[in-house]
């Protein structure tokens, strides 16, 4: 699939440079990138809606549990899972019984060492139980003197529940049940065993799901968890296929709608073309600064993408925002994109106006200076989520906006290359997926090692080479512009 998709990428932006001018190239860079972003728009959220629709769909009702964290006067208390002496029937069968439909946790802690080793018996607990084996309870427990609340490394108190079928479910047929935070709360946290498949081995083996409070929150407050079950498998399967039969007729109205244009290759001449692409480019004037520019416009960007998801849903005790995986979906995949689209545009309406080399500079800061935002959210963590999804939005805006000048960049570099044009295009596609591939490598370890308020710094930081590389390359003031007759 990657190898069918990197072919498709580089034979669609060679169609796209041998069918236009240069002026017409850079009007359409912004429409062009508008339906990308609308395709991610419907691969990642549309699609996902779908499945998910259809997983619920295709599974048994929903059960929900009430968890209400409450001070206590008691600054030592023993910990101990219990399994239900009798689970109560469900109404329909098959259905999901849990053993506890609301309950109460202690706003206390207890040792990291100790939490650990009851997250790993839990984990424990649920490969035996996926293989039909139930364990032993005494190991689900934490003995008093294990629990602290003065000194040393804390984690928030924790709390077991147990869910599984009422009944057998047919030979060979699997149900998956995912536990996800409905609503409430974002302190209070699933930590192990939201994930498990039933079949007609494991059905009545209880399954346990470990939850906890974390250690910043003081005051009484509750959230509500729901368990979902459905056919994952049958969800994608419906959604792929549909996606399939999509594609199959977009390509028959393409053979219908598109410009033709015939190229030949002689066989023999395979060998020595790519040569001699491959010795044009690097021999072109001013490419080493292209490339770097290429491989530093996005420096501060590449590493700020990988981590934006996560510093969202971080809790807040690990400096992220804690927000719910939906709200992140919601300012991303809708928010996000409509901003991002709208950059977009603007940057291609403005350069197919006055010329690249004229936006070059204001598309530079546009990129950069936006990342100033995270700044402000990793040091002030705002709740709002409007605040938070406004943030977004200049920065999606910005990197919209910002990011005509870098495609253009290329397109213009590749317009000098006769017939080599798709294959230098694709040269410039692997220099600006590595300038974005080994910088978030390294993000992930930089941001363990710095904390988000220095990472975010470090960020912002990052974006000065790409205003310096605009002191090395060259762009024609006329690129984009339309030629007069």
């Amino acid at each position: 699939m990657a190898f069918n998709s990197a072919t498709h990428d580089i034979a669609a932006d060679g169609f796209y440079i041998a069918s236009l001018n240069s002026h017409e190239q850079t009007w359409f860079v912004g429409i062009r990138n508008t339906f990308y972003r609308l395709s991610m728009m419907a691969g990642q959220g549309l699609l996902v809606m779908l499945a998910g629709y259809i997983q619920e769909s295709s599974g048994l009702p929903s059960k929900y549990l009430k968890i209400e964290a409450v001070p206590v006067a008691v600054h030592s208390l023993p910990f101990a899972a219990q399994l239900p002496d009798k689970w109560e029937p469900g109404q329909t069968n098959p259905e999901l019984l849990i053993s506890n439909t609301s309950v109460q946790i202690p706003l206390l802690t207890v040792s990291e060492t100790s939490f650990k080793t009851l997250a790993e018996s839990v984990v424990k607990w649920n490969k035996l139980a996926s293989e039909g084996v139930t364990a032993d309870i005494k190991s689900l427990s934490i003995s008093p003197e294990n629990l602290i609340t003065a000194s040393g490394a804390k984690k928030g108190y924790p709390g077991i529940i147990f869910y599984r079928l009422s009944e057998k479910p047919e030979p060979k047929k699997k149900l998956t049940v995912n536990v996800s935070r409905s609503s409430g709360e974002k302190r209070i946290s699933i930590v192990s065993g939201d994930y498990f498949v039933f079949d007609d081995k494991n059905w009545d083996k209880p399954v346990a799901l470990l939850y906890q409070t974390l250690p910043s929150l003081k005051i009484q407050a509750d959230c509500d968890l729901v368990f979902r079950t459905g056919n994952i498998h049958l969800a994608w399967g419906l959604c792929l296929a549909a996606v399939s039969v999509l594609f199959f007729l977009f390509s028959i109205y393409h053979l219908f709608v598109l410009p033709a244009k015939e190229a030949t290759v002689a066989a023999e001449s395979l060998f020595s073309g790519a040569t001699e692409s491959f010795r044009q480019f690097f021999g072109k004037e001013g490419i080493l600064a292209g490339i770097l520019f290429l491989l530093l416009y996005r420096l501060g960007e590449s590493q700020l993408l990988k981590l934006a998801s996560p510093f969202m849903l971080d809790s807040q005790d690990a400096g992220g925002l804690g927000l719910r995986t939906v709200d992140v979906g919601f300012i991303y995949g809708t928010i996000g994109v409509i901003f991002l689209t709208a950059g977009g545009l603007i940057g291609g309406w403005l350069a197919a106006w006055k010329g690249l080399k004229y936006w070059l500079l204001l598309m530079t800061i546009a990129i950069n200076l936006p990342d100033l935002v995270y700044v402000y959210m990793s040091y002030f963590q705002p709740q709002n989520l409007w605040i938070i999804a406004s943030c977004v939005a200049v920065e999606q805006l910005g990197y919209g906006f910002g990011f005509t000048a870098y495609m253009l960049y290329m397109v213009y570099l590749a317009d000098s290359s006769g017939r080599y044009k798709t294959s230098h295009y694709a040269f410039m596609t692997a220099f600006m997926a590595l300038g974005m591939m080994l910088p978030g490598m390294l993000s992930g370890y930089i941001q363990e090692w710095m904390g988000y308020k220095t990472f975010f710094l470090w960020v912002n930081l990052c974006t000065i080479p790409g205003f310096i590389m605009l002191l090395f390359i060259k762009v024609s003031p006329d690129f984009g512009l339309r030629k007069k007759d």
